[in-house]
């Protein structure tokens, strides 16, 4: 983590319309599987179609030069962690396999 630099990195100099392609692309990657993490993800633009090249959860994900408001930012994350949900546990499976041995 690099919390030695003072200033902010500059966005890239693109299009709105390619800003808001590689904006939905990583929602896509975000919402369903790192949903309340802090994650940096590179793309690829070859073509005008947006690839994914790599997602980065470590390095550089906490680098406060890389966020307009870094504090805000730790903030808005805390209040918005999914609660602990209760995991449902279920043996049914396991029970059949134990019947299916010859074992009740």
């Amino acid at each position: 983590m690099d919390f030695s630099r003072d200033s902010q990195v500059l966005a890239a100099d693109i299009s709105e319309g390619l800003k808001t392609k590689i904006q939905e692309s990583f929602k896509k990657i975000y919402d369903p599987l790192f949903k309340g993490s802090i994650i940096r993800c590179d793309f690829f633009v070859l073509e005008g179609e947006v690839l994914l090249n790599e997602i980065n959860p470590i390095p550089g994900s906490m680098a406060n030069y890389l966020f307009e408001d870094f504090e805000g930012m730790v903030e808005r994350l805390f209040e918005n962690l999914l609660s602990e949900q209760t995991i449902s546990v279920d043996y049914q499976y396991i029970h059949s396999i134990q019947s299916a041995k010859g074992k009740a």
